[in-house]
């Protein structure tokens, strides 16, 4: 009880100090004890006779609410200079301090969280797989760092945007930043922010993990560029890599997958961590002249009955292995077409569907027919000049688009196959 009296014993069992022992807090072995004389100090417990139990200590203050960090008339006027970030605060580990993540426009509008770049309804200053970032609307940030500024943000663990609440890695942005886009890139891409660098460590090794990158909108991009084992620029946001272009919000998203260790992770190391130089960037897969045009492979699926059109290698290899029918050329395409090309593919019945007018691909996305962007492919000319007209055709009664540069395939596929002629959407060589 409090107050009573007792005795301890206690023999060190080792000559040395170490932990073997009971030690005090510098590392010094307790003496041997016999019958040493101690005190109880423990509170009496409340009486049992009607009287009031003592009152509980009051909890602590609760800590502020992460998800609400900062009052936005705690931010300064304008975006803290890169010069002062290794001063200020960075508690989420991403490279990027609070104080600058709290800028990024809120995606969906000013409703939600400040400085929440992916539109979760978190603050990304609070979140270690979201970092938003400024960047240069400039390729070469050493000559220019003073250009104009426009927020990029970074999710891992990425589910079309938002962070996994299930099967993620865990994964944890390191550190980002933008650098200079390389000289030897070629001709037609396009890399308006130069490359974005990061690493992200993740909970798992040699894991395949997934991301999302935000844009502004009236930046022209159209993937997420990188060179592959052969040094050819490729685009992971893209069907081909297991990713996509998706229109959010009047921002542009492009999700892609690199795995630890694999062909794109830059250490090349299955170790946990995914070193990434990349370009945010646009390029139609054009050749350099008609003379040697690029093709455009049709290929048909015999489970559905509808057709693929594209000029990606890795797309036909990808499709034939899945079953899909190579069923010859559908036409070429080359440098300086004006006609950018939309391409969408639809959830619901697994039709491909291009055009070349912004506005139709605008509606098409903004419905409810079940298409999902899938990016511009390439381009098409706006007059003849020598070429073919590619014609658009479609099948009300299976749903499936249709296209072909050969007036005799045209005239069976409406006489015969019950498809109605859409027009044209525009010219190349058949």
């Amino acid at each position: 009880t409090n107050g009573q009296t007792v005795t301890v014993s206690y023999t060190d069992p080792t000559a040395a100090d170490d932990t073997a022992a009971l030690q005090d807090i510098i590392g010094n072995d307790a003496a041997s004890l016999v019958d040493g004389a101690v005190s109880n100090l423990t509170a009496a417990p409340p009486s049992s006779g009607g009287g009031s139990a003592p009152a509980p200590e009051p909890d602590p203050e609760d800590p502020e609410d992460p998800e609400d960090p900062l009052d936005p008339e705690d931010l300064p006027d304008e975006i803290p200079s890169e010069a002062d970030w290794d001063s200020l605060a960075d508690d989420d580990g991403d490279g990027v301090p609070e104080l600058v993540e709290a800028f990024v426009p809120t995606l969906g509008g000013e409703e939600g969280a400040i400085g929440d770049g992916n539109g979760d309804g978190i603050s990304d200053m609070v979140q270690q797989a979201v970092a938003s970032i400024p960047f240069r609307q400039t390729s070469q940030i050493s000559q220019n760092p003073d250009a104009p500024q426009t927020f990029v943000s970074l999710v891992a663990d990425s589910n079309e945007g938002q962070v996994a609440t299930t099967g993620s890695n865990g994964a944890e942005i390191m550190n980002i930043q933008q650098l200079d886009a390389p000289e030897d890139i070629p001709s037609d891409l396009n890399m308006p922010l130069g490359l974005i660098s990061f690493t992200a460590a993740i909970g798992t090794i040699g894991a395949t993990e997934s991301f999302s990158l935000y844009v502004a909108g009236d930046i022209a991009v159209n993937g997420y560029w990188k060179q592959n084992a052969a040094g050819d620029w490729v685009n992971l946001a893209s069907s081909a890599y297991g990713g996509a272009v998706i229109e959010q919000n009047g921002r542009t998203r492009l999700d892609f997958v690199i795995e630890d260790g694999g062909e794109f992770d830059a250490d090349g190391l299955a170790n946990g961590v995914i070193v990434d130089p990349g370009a945010i960037g646009f390029r139609s897969e054009t050749a350099a002249n008609e003379d040697d045009p690029t093709a455009v492979t049709r290929l048909f699926s015999p489970f559905s009955g509808f057709h693929l059109y594209t000029a990606s290698e890795d797309e036909i290899n990808a499709a034939t292995q899945s079953g899909w029918q190579i069923e010859g050329r559908a036409f070429g395409f080359a440098a300086g077409g004006s006609l950018d090309v939309y391409r969408f593919f639809n959830t619901i019945n697994g039709d491909h569907f291009f055009t070349t007018s912004a506005q139709e691909a605008e509606i098409v996305q903004n419905s409810d027919w079940g298409y999902v962007f899938e990016g511009v492919v390439f381009a098409l000319h706006d007059t003849a000049e020598g070429r073919s007209a590619i014609q658009r055709f479609y099948n009300a009664a299976t749903g499936e688009h249709f296209y072909t540069a050969y007036e005799e395939e045209a005239i069976v596929v409406t006489g015969q196959l019950g498809f109605t002629y859409e027009g044209v959407l525009g010219y190349a060589i058949a």
